[in-house]
């Protein structure tokens, strides 16, 4: 984890894989109980490339990476600048996340796409485990 003058936050009971890098410069937020898989990328920063100088002169954004709560990272996914990950995620091993995702879909691919969207258990839906 680097932080790159920006910051990198993480929430509780929040588990990273081996190998995995997170690069802060426009800040990085991980909630509660995600799960981040081995040899992820994340990145809050992107290099700028829209005119004809050197890319090296033009400048980086630097718009920050979201998170959210109960999302599973698989291994070797790529979060790339300006995305937010909505709660309950699942993104599938191998992707390459350029866009928001909404919560609790399951998703994947490169680019990474919606695939559909995840199923309550049962025991979630009634209740079952908690109380009034």
């Amino acid at each position: 984890m680097r932080t790159y003058n920006g910051g990198i936050k993480l929430g509780n009971r929040v588990s990273i894989g081996e190998y995995t890098q997170i690069a802060g410069h426009g800040g990085v937020t991980i909630g509660d109980c995600t799960i981040i898989a081995g040899q992820c990328y994340i990145t809050a920063a992107n290099h700028i490339y829209i005119d004809d100088k050197l890319i090296r002169f033009q400048g980086e954004t630097a718009k920050g990476v979201n998170i959210g709560n109960d999302v599973w990272v698989g291994g070797d996914v790529m979060i790339m600048d300006g995305v937010t990950i909505g709660d309950g995620g699942v993104i599938g091993a191998g992707s390459v996340v350029t866009e928001d995702l909404p919560s609790d879909t399951i998703c994947y691919g490169v680019p990474c796409k919606v695939v559909r969207e995840r199923e309550k258990p049962q025991w979630l839906t009634n209740n079952v485990m908690g109380g009034d």
